[in-house]
Parts: C-alpha cells; sequence; structure tokens
C-alpha cells in the first residue's frame, strides 16, 4: 500500500505513531511506495535513502517516531516481518555519528563475543567476512574446526582451507546488519565509509582482545579477516 508520512523533526517528548503526528513545521518526509519499501531524504543533507530491507504492509499501524526532552527526532522505526527495524536516526554531524557508532558497535562487539564463546569445540579458524557497498553493510564471524579445515583442504588445498566461503554458515555470526546499515545511510554523506571502517575496526578489536585469547585453539589457528564485494 502506497502511503505518506509526514514527521515533524520537532515535537513533543514521547513515542508517537507516524500515522497520527500532525504536519507541521520541517518534517521528514517518509514514502511507503507500492513494492512496500520506504524512501524518503534525509534532513539537512538531501540524499536519498531507499530502505529496501524494510518491507512492510503495515506501516501506517506500525511507524513509531520517538522525540527526547529537548522535542528533537531521535529515530523512526517500523514492524517489518515479526521485528521492528529502524528507518530513521537523527545523526546531526560528524560528532554523532562517531558518537553513535562507538555505542552501537561497542555492544555488537560485546554480542558476538559471547556467541563465539559459546562454541566449545576445538578452532582451527575464525574468520571476519566484512563488506560495505554505500548502502548495503555486512560483518560476521564464522568459525571452523579441525576436521572441517581438513575436509576441505582435502578437496581445494591450503587456499581453500584459509578462504571463509568455502565453509557452512552454520557457525556464521552476523552483527545487527540492518540498524548498522540504516545508522550508516543517516550518517553525513562524506563521513559514511569512514564510519564503517571505525565500526568494523571496534568490533574486530572486541573479538581479538575478548574472544580469541579464550577460544580452545588448535596447533594450525589462524585468523583471517575477508573482506568481499
Amino acid at each position: 500500500m502506497e502511503k505518506t508520512f509526514y514527521i515533524p523533526l520537532k515535537y513533543k517528548a514521547g513515542d508517537y505513531l507516524a500515522a497520527e503526528l500532525p504536519k507541521q513545521g520541517e518534517c521528514l518526509v517518509i514514502e511507503q511506495t507500492k513494492f512496500d519499501y520506504l524512501i524518503y531524504l534525509l534532513p539537512v543533507y538531501g540524499t536519498e535513502v531507499r530502505r529496501y530491507s524494510v518491507k512492510t504492509e503495515d506501516a501506517e499501524k506500525t511507524m513509531r517516531v520517538r522525540y527526547n526532552d529537548e522535542g528533537d527526532i531521535v529515530l523512526v522505526d517500523v514492524m517489518s516481518g515479526k521485528y521492528r527495524c529502524p528507518v530513521y536516526f537523527n545523526i546531526a554531524d560528524d560528532d554523532s555519528a562517531k558518537a553513535v557508532i562507538y555505542h552501537f558497535c561497542s555492544l555488537e562487539g560485546e554480542r558476538l563475543c559471547e556467541s563465539i564463546l559459546e562454541r566449545s569445540a576445538k578452532v582451527s579458524r575464525i574468520f571476519i567476512e566484512k563488506f560495505y557497498d554505500g548502502e548495503s553493510v555486512d560483518f560476521s564471524v564464522k568459525t571452523a574446526s579441525p576436521e572441517e579445515v581438513a575436509a576441505v583442504r582435502a578437496v581445494g588445498g591450503d587456499s581453500a582451507a584459509d578462504n571463509s566461503g568455502e565453509y557452512s554458515n552454520e557457525y556464521r555470526i552476523s552483527c545487527d546488519c540492518d540498524t548498522w546499515s540504516t545508522m550508516l545511510v543517516c550518517c553525513p554523506p562524506e563521513t559514511r565509509a569512514d564510519m564503517f571502517g571505525f565500526g568494523s575496526f571496534i568490533m574486530q578489536r572486541a573479538i581479538e582482545e575478548n574472544a580469541i585469547p579464550k577460544l580452545n585453539k588448535a596447533a594450525d589457528f589462524r585468523f583471517i579477516l575477508n573482506e568481499y564485494d
């Protein structure tokens, strides 16, 4: 269903349904297309954002807007399937971008470490897979046991054994890519690639410092970074 939402950039503190907000002052205009993805122009920066990954037929009933105590818009989110997904973050400048990314990626780094350490089996490889194309983003961790490495090496040799794509995704853990991609597209356009690198560094450092030392590592253990396109 096609629908246009006019969301004031300033309003009374609290959480509101977007469909119930009055059209007043400067607004964030979000269009729900006939294909159920969302599109809007970023305030201040004027760049177009298309949220293809956020598909919803019930935006009118579930799109929610939050304002802080100063009356500034903080975020917009909506139900997409079974989950509430972010659509827009108010990131006003470079300093705000760095603070938001640091906080989010620090928490995600902790979560990834906890998930990695849930695997008690011996580990021969730990891979980080990351990707960013200006809109879509990925940061994931994959582990492989000595048996898995031996099986891959037997078929493809040593180079295959060090290629994360040769392994099953059964032990692949991803960060919250939907939230992170939304944060990045809402950053100042000229900082987005840097903010991806900054956030990746935070999560990678957490894994190197807080997960890898505690792993049950095999004698041939290797930590490998794969950036794909």
